[in-house]
């Protein structure tokens, strides 16, 4: 036989004025020192309500008018009620190096807390994603020293022996050439005041 699981009920919250809404119909239903027959069935179905917290209302209410005091409901929320706030320490992310915070689970692991909470900072705009691309960075200079490389790498026989036919390269096997791989962009968590970061490459 299967088990069918079924989640906890949420607890029902009732505002203060509903429930003296709900005392006020039971009252005209009270006679003779006790509600009459079916009044709970009534305003539950009225209402919405379990027949526990009719139970508990009129109760309370029967403790007020046996002491002569006047009934009320008092709110029992008091403060803030729900899921605790979580802040950032903006301090602490402003340490962390940039190559850290690229995506959410580096940047959480290095705060220590979890990605469901950056991902609500980031809604309620306590940080923010940037996009950074890499941006050249060559002098006037450099472009000089790249003309002359070129021009040193020409077969000067052939320039030598007729100049208008097309040129030709050397072949260049004994040379190695390196490259700087870089991601040509960047994705990054940044908070508001934060300057955006400015990359560049030289090759």
């Amino acid at each position: 036989m299967d088990i069918i699981f079924q989640p906890p009920k949420r607890k029902q919250h009732i505002s203060p004025d509903v429930k003296r809404q709900i005392f006020e119909r039971l009252l005209l239903m009270f006679d003779d020192k006790k509600l009459k027959r079916d009044s709970i069935k009534m305003v539950v179905q009225v209402f919405s309500v379990s027949p526990k917290t009719v139970n508990k209302i009129w109760s309370k209410a029967k403790l007020f008018i046996d002491t002569g005091d006047m009934v009320s409901f008092p709110n029992n929320l008091v403060k803030r009620v729900g899921r605790k706030h979580i802040e950032v320490d903006t301090e602490k992310i402003k340490l962390i190096p940039l190559r850290h915070r690229k995506n959410i689970i580096s940047l959480s692991i290095s705060l220590g807390m979890p990605k469901s909470v950056l991902h609500r900072r980031i809604k309620e705009g306590a940080l923010r994603r940037h996009s950074n691309a890499i941006k050249p960075h060559i002098t006037g200079e450099n472009k000089l020293a790249r003309i002359r490389f070129c021009l040193s790498m020409l077969e000067e026989r052939n320039l030598a022996n007729n100049p208008t036919i097309s040129c030709a390269f050397l072949k260049m096997y004994d040379r190695v050439i390196r490259f700087y791989m870089l991601q040509e962009s960047e994705k990054y968590y940044l908070l508001p005041e934060e300057n955006e970061p400015y990359r560049t490459c030289k090759s």
